[in-house]
């Protein structure tokens, strides 16, 4: 196994400190400070085998088969798996919290981007505080924020503050292996396997950054996003994959191309062991739920991808590295994608501007250096807007505190569930008379949706 194994996972985070324009050292003191955000679209927790205690619910899962991802499972083992992470329900909104450490209502970006929506410039993003600090930074594969005129074009992610893009601008490929791939806003068709294009791009930023300088790379793969597909027979292990077999059933497709990115991580992972110097913080996350072209039960479509259910904003989230102290284990307390804007300048020894815009983002620098960190939560949050979504459940907003949900969409209709009891939110406990205690949360987390303004 190689020595960053035990680096990956879903979100490194780190204690806030002042800003600084000298080179960030490691936790160890003696070399700079270098973070890998590995993002996957549409893996959510039912997907993910590590999770497997959690995402059930206790609903027996011996027969269950999961994507085979040996690498991300290693990371994860190996560092902090946070079990009530959650993001927005589709792939936009939750980049866009990221980048800004803001919610959706704030950026107005609350649902997949279109031509006509964009993540504003006069956000202030990530990679722009970063370059304050002398951090070299790059965004590499999707990345599904606008491309309107007025942010950039082609150069938008850029325009947002990234010295270095290579990707696709788009949020859906036509084809993994026939696509139009955008370098620093120049656009060209190429052939290459896209998942294997996102780490060759990485590979080639990596070998060009300054060494004695921090680094932050940002890679989002397309995969295991449709369209469904046959990935390169050396990348996957899963058998009888045909071009004419995904009409019929997408669940296979879909589980071979999350094994490719896996296996294409492991590729970018020995090469960052043969060829950086010092360890590297990682985190890897999961964009939204898994689609519901591949909800198997317990799990259902109705509450995948797109919806506000737990299907469509519980996902995976692990962080390793040498930011984290005594990895190995699992914090149960609540985090959020959004998190990661203030966990990752943290990282950095810098924080959000004090006045500046509202900033929804916690660092989560504790947990990672003890484990015995209090929960730096009290509830979590996440909205949806712009389309209706599957039988309603994507636009409106929820909020939760661990163990009680409630989900109010934009008609007004209310849902409220004990998630911990219904995992699957099979039972509105609106439908009869709340229990003191459900009352109580319920009117709890009532108050504080109002609050957000």
């Amino acid at each position: 196994m190689h020595k960053h194994a035990g680096l990956i996972a879903l979100i490194a985070v780190l204690t806030i400190a002042a800003c600084t324009t000298d080179p960030v050292e490691s936790a160890s003191g003696d070399t700079p400070r270098r973070v890998l955000l590995v993002i996957a679209d549409d893996l959510g927790l039912d997907q993910a085998s590590m999770y497997a205690d959690v995402a059930t619910g206790g609903v027996s899962n011996a027969d269950r088969i999961y994507p085979n991802m040996p690498n991300i499972k290693a990371l994860c083992s190996a560092g902090v798996r946070f079990t009530k992470a959650w993001s927005a329900p589709t792939c936009s909104p939750t980049r866009a919290t990221m980048l800004t450490g803001r919610y959706g209502f704030r950026t107005g970006v609350g649902w997949a981007v279109t031509k006509k929506t964009n993540l504003p410039l006069s956000e202030t993003t990530l990679p722009e505080l970063l370059s304050k600090v002398g951090v070299q930074h790059a965004n590499i594969g999707k990345w599904h924020l606008g491309t309107e005129d007025a942010i950039g074009g082609d150069n938008a992610p850029t325009a947002a503050g990234w010295s270095h893009f290579a990707g696709t601008l788009d949020g859906v490929l036509t084809d993994y292996e026939s696509w139009q791939r955008t370098v620093d806003g120049k656009t060209a068709a190429t052939n290459t396997y896209a998942t294997t294009a996102n780490v060759d791009d990485a590979i080639t930023w990596l070998g060009q950054t300054d060494p004695s300088k921090p680094w932050l790379l940002w890679l989002a793969f397309n995969a295991p996003h449709s369209p469904f597909h046959v990935p390169p027979s050396g990348l996957h292990t899963v058998q009888g994959l045909t071009p004419a077999g995904m009409k019929k059933d997408s669940i296979p497709y879909y589980r071979a191309a999350a094994e490719a990115l896996d296996t294409e991580l492991g590729r970018l992972l020995a090469w960052i062991d043969a060829n950086v110097d010092g360890p590297v913080d990682i985190i890897f996350i999961g964009d939204n739920g898994s689609p519901s072209q591949v909800a198997t039960a317990p799990f259902t479509a109705e509450h995948a991808k797109g919806s506000l259910y737990q299907g469509g904003v519980h996902v995976p989230l692990c962080i390793s590295g040498p930011s984290v102290k005594d990895g190995g284990r699992s914090h149960d307390g609540l985090v959020g994608a959004v998190d990661l804007f203030a966990t990752i300048l943290g990282l950095f020894d810098t924080a959000p501007p004090k006045d500046g815009p509202v900033v929804d983002a916690v660092n989560l620098g504790s947990i990672l250096a003890s484990k015995s960190a209090a929960t730096v939560r009290t509830w979590s949050y996440t909205d949806s807007f712009g389309s209706a979504g599957r039988d309603g459940g994507g636009r409106g907003k929820a909020i939760t505190d661990g163990t009680f949900k409630l989900i109010v969409f934009e008609e007004g209709t209310k849902e409220f569930y004990n998630i911990s009891t219904d995992p699957h939110e099979t039972k509105n406990l609106l439908a009869g008379t709340l229990e003191p205690a459900a009352q109580t949360a319920h009117d709890t987390l009532t108050g504080q949706l109002a609050a957000l303004k």
